[in-house]
């Protein structure tokens, strides 16, 4: 391996990991969570069972019963004793009208869990036989835990985890599918909730018996796939491993004619493959990359957004996996979304492609001979900065990790322009690294100058001061970040000891505020804040 590949193979390294830090992971991570708490159904990742589904009891029963007035919560400690009797008759009336009751907006939960229904509910799941009586009890359960951590938490102190863990092995598809629903509910609540969930010993393989139970019930495979995207969300090493397993079921539903379940199973995905190279190979080997980038198309928008972030995750690890996504059109696809009028996909699909151009030479020429340079370059122009600086790290990257001919084209596109003008952003990383590409150039130009046997001058530093860069560097060797001062120090004793700065020239860079904004030229660059998330649910 010559020292060009050495060299490109450690910054490839250097930038492969930057996606892997914890800060970055865990803010992507924390974006995907915010995008399933959009509304109020979704802001503990729970939801309600509501009334005009499934019933097993028989129809003229339903009919008499709705024809009954609900209970009211004067009503409940009475219930309570009945349901501690033996005629099953009642008890099933009584169960049906107060799952009726709370599946209705706002309930009174609180007098509803305090007055002893609901440990006569868990006694039923615990010992009756009764399937009637079982899908009831499993459906209030579920209900209950759709609401807030206090109510959840009661649940929990009444050990419902493995009372419910138990019934996914009952054979019955309807009260399967209210117990999974439930534990899905509990497992949104809290993290802590979630792990005592799937590291109980068989729940994970029940889970996925159930996929295969049966595959034509499409109610029940919408319950497991979004119950799964609370199972893995937020996911540390352990729950990858824990929950993994189901990947090659899940991926099969990619193919789903459902909306909901492609759009959680892509969430599914999404979350296993973050930190898990291993996950992401599997990904490969179940031959469904083309199929998640075919999905970056879709019409809806969380399926667009999740696929992306699936294959985001894919390029941030080997040479092998992100040339997976290139082979098949994944270049393409995510280029399509620069232009998109959601900010969040535009600014994921500028992450997307700086990860591919932090992989091989042949790899960021493929980015090169696609129309994505173009497109950057325009959001460079006009975007937003939290947009702008995913963007320069397309640039970054090819200068970085790409060969001469490579530093060259993106050199014709204006990145010395762009170099300059962030390095007064009020961002450390990008200050350093457009430094660096800066340092870079400025090296290329030395290079041009010997081969021209010395007869002009770097042209590179002779631009770069002609656009008040030198000035800008020059000023950065005060900075109070060492690596940077350090960096602008040799730049300035390497190539511009022969230009000198008079008192007049000099300026200073103010410490930016939240709204500070340069322009230059045609260049807008804002500086605010990385919180600007949004994305239009269906």
């Amino acid at each position: 391996m010559d020292s060009f590949e050495k060299k490109l193979e450690k910054r490839k390294s250097k930038f492969k990991s930057k996606s892997k830090k914890q800060d970055s992971v865990n803010k992507r991570v924390n974006l995907t969570i915010s995008l399933s708490n959009k509304n109020r159904e979704k802001k503990l990742t729970n939801k309600r069972k509501l009334l005009q589904d499934y019933n097993l009891l028989h129809p003229e029963k339903i009919q008499e019963y709705q024809k009954l007035p609900l209970p009211k919560a004067s009503d409940f400690p009475q219930i309570a004793n009945l349901l501690e009797g033996n005629n099953l008759v009642s008890i099933r009336k009584y169960l049906y009208l107060l799952r009726s009751l709370i599946a209705l907006p706002d309930p009174p939960y609180s007098k509803f869990v305090s007055s002893g229904i609901v440990d006569c509910v868990i006694n039923f799941l615990q010992n009756s036989k009764d399937v009637v009586i079982l899908f009831e009890s499993a459906w209030i359960i579920c209900n209950i835990a759709s609401t807030s951590s206090i109510f959840v938490t009661r649940l929990y102190k009444m050990n419902i985890i493995p009372i419910l863990i138990d019934l996914l092995d009952h054979d019955n598809i309807r009260i399967l599918e209210q117990v999974i629903w439930a534990l899905g509910n509990i497992s949104g609540d809290r993290i802590l909730y979630r792990d005592l969930i799937i590291k109980t010993e068989g729940c994970i393989e029940k889970i996925i018996k159930a996929f295969q139970k049966e595959t034509s019930d499409s109610e029940l495979i919408k319950t497991i796939c979004w119950a799964y995207t609370n199972f893995v969300r937020d996911p540390n090493k352990e729950v990858v491993k824990l929950t993994g397993d189901a990947l090659p079921h899940l991926t099969k539903l990619l193919y789903h004619e459902e909306i909901s379940i492609i759009s959680d199973v892509c969430n599914s995905l999404c979350n296993l493959t973050t930190r898990n190279f291993k996950m992401v190979d599997l990904l490969i080997d179940c031959n469904v990359i083309k199929k998640i980038i075919d999905l970056i198309s879709h019409n809806n928008s969380n399926i667009q957004f999740y696929s992306l972030r699936c294959i985001g995750n894919v390029l941030t690890g080997t040479k092998e996996q992100t040339q997976a996504v290139i082979d098949n059109g994944g270049i393409i696809c995510i280029s399509k979304l620069l232009d998109d009028p959601n900010v969040t996909l535009r600014k994921e699909s500028c992450w997307a492609l700086s990860n591919i151009c932090a992989g091989s030479v042949q790899q960021i020429q493929s980015v090169i001979e696609s129309k994505a340079l173009t497109q950057s370059i325009e959001i460079l122009k006009n975007e937003t900065f939290t947009v702008q600086k995913e963007a320069i790290w397309i640039f970054i990257n090819i200068c970085l990790c790409g060969k001469r001919e490579q530093k060259e084209t993106i050199i014709k596109y204006g990145i010395i322009d762009i170099f300059c003008e962030m390095l007064t952003m009020n961002n450390i990383k990008i200050t350093l690294n457009c430094l660096q590409c800066l340092d870079d150039i400025l090296l290329l130009g030395k290079e041009i100058q010997i081969e021209q046997g010395f007869m002009n001058q770097n042209e590179m530093a002779s631009y770069i001061r002609g656009i008040s860069g030198q000035k800008k560097i020059t000023q950065l060797e005060n900075s109070n970040n060492k690596k940077v001062s350090l960096l602008a120090t040799k730049i300035m004793d390497t190539y511009f000891q022969n230009f000198i700065i008079s008192k007049n020239d000099m300026y200073e860079i103010e410490d930016l505020d939240e709204k500070k904004v340069f322009a230059w030229e045609s260049f807008l660059f804002t500086n605010i804040e990385d919180n600007d998330y949004e994305i239009d649910y269906d």
